[in-house]
């Protein structure tokens, strides 16, 4: 099992989505260290924080592409119902205390958080980049 990290490449360039998005990454990480003191209970805990504010950023992150006008939104939204139904295994496996099983969790939640922040996120990325509504990524700020 690898620990993921927040990579600037991950960023939309939109504070409001990246912060959120670095959050999701953060608590992740805690379900990684959890596992590392095979403290399951808490992994459980987490994982249902993961999954709230997981739909949360959903809500969010629709919205203001909504405001926007991008036209993919409703495509979007349907990714969005894709991942919430992945998250639902991430939820079942975490409630196991078995540590193969609390280690899927974490394995579910990387996937949902790469495929959202590196597949789905990047369909409507170069929408913001040419309508310029993002702001350059941190790496590229000194």
């Amino acid at each position: 099992m690898k620990k993921i990290e927040w990579l600037p490449q991950f960023e939309t360039g939109v504070e409001e989505i990246d912060t959120d998005h670095r959050y999701l990454f953060e608590i992740l990480q805690e379900i990684y260290e959890a596992i590392e003191k095979s403290a399951y209970d808490l992994c459980a805990t987490l994982a249902n924080k993961f999954i709230e504010k997981l739909s949360e950023h959903f809500r969010t992150e629709e919205a203001f592409l909504d405001r926007i006008g991008y036209s993919d939104v409703e495509g979007h939204r349907e990714h969005h119902t894709s991942v919430m139904t992945r998250a639902r295994q991430l939820e079942q496996a975490c409630k196991n205390n078995e540590p193969a099983k609390v280690a899927e969790c974490y394995a579910v939640g990387v996937a949902i958080m790469l495929d959202e922040v590196v597949r789905g996120d990047s369909g409507f990325k170069s929408y913001l980049d040419h309508h310029g509504f993002s702001r350059p990524m941190r790496s590229a700020v000194r």
